[in-house]
């Protein structure tokens, strides 16, 4: 479904699960991966494991993920800044990993996605269902990935992303983002009506109670915060 589909409760219930769901994933692969990059850097076992999280393993094969960690720290410095022109250096960056034979094809996607990891700031990963949720159905990978940081930037991701992270830093929670937030956002409503066919949405109505016995009752004060300070009804909506 796409994110102007949405009804007013299911945009203000997404958002609020959205922010769960991300703190769910930073206390598994996510944060500890970025700990790791933090305390040891990128290299290929840790290229292997993210990719198999996120499904993009099929594209790297055994061996290539040594070189595609080399690629990335050499080329992590020319970082730019916007999204757009961000999508074309993970589209070089892919394009250097065929090149080198370390990848079955160019694995933007997976680009997007590993680049998550060391530069998470100001960035979120290309996903089909984030694409989905914006309308972008249909095109080549690389097509679809332009268009789709095109359309994040013509709706304003970069300043919903930067008003939940203010919200995060209020409540001492700067180890999540606000980037990654509306990516869980955006594909919980590309699934809004199959939701009970995806296993991790499945899961989110026990995931308050979980957080509860787990120690994350913060997480919950800080969903309710960002629906205090974030228009759910607008957020990411297109531009009349």
């Amino acid at each position: 479904m796409r994110l102007e589909q949405l009804t007013a409760e299911q945009r203000a219930s997404f958002l609020r699960a959205a922010v769960l769901e991300h703190f769910r994933t930073m206390l598994g692969l996510d944060g500890a991966a970025r700990q790791r990059i933090r305390t040891s850097g990128l290299d290929g076992a840790l290229v292997r494991r993210i990719a198999g999280e996120y499904k993009v393993g099929w594209g790297i094969p055994a061996g290539g993920e040594h070189p595609v960690a080399d690629i990335l720290l050499a080329r992590r410095a020319r970082w730019p800044v916007s999204l757009t022109d961000r999508c074309e250096f993970c589209i070089k960056l892919a394009d250097e990993a065929v090149r080198q034979e370390c990848t079955h094809g160019q694995q933007v996607s997976a680009m997007t996605k590993l680049m998550w990891f060391l530069q998470p700031e100001g960035w979120t990963m290309f996903d089909a269902l984030a694409a989905d949720a914006l309308g972008i159905a249909h095109g080549s990978n690389i097509k679809r990935a332009r268009r789709f940081y095109l359309t994040l930037e013509a709706r304003d991701f970069l300043g919903a992303a930067q008003t939940i992270n203010g919200v995060l830093a209020e409540h001492g929670a700067d180890g999540l983002f606000g980037e990654r937030i509306l990516d869980k956002y955006m594909m919980l409503a590309a699934r809004a009506d199959q939701g009970s066919d995806v296993p991790w949405i499945r899961g989110l109505p026990e995931l308050p109670h979980t957080l509860e016995t787990a120690g994350g009752r913060q997480v919950l004060v800080i969903a309710d915060a960002v629906l205090a300070n974030l228009d759910a009804q607008s957020v990411l909506q297109p531009r009349a």
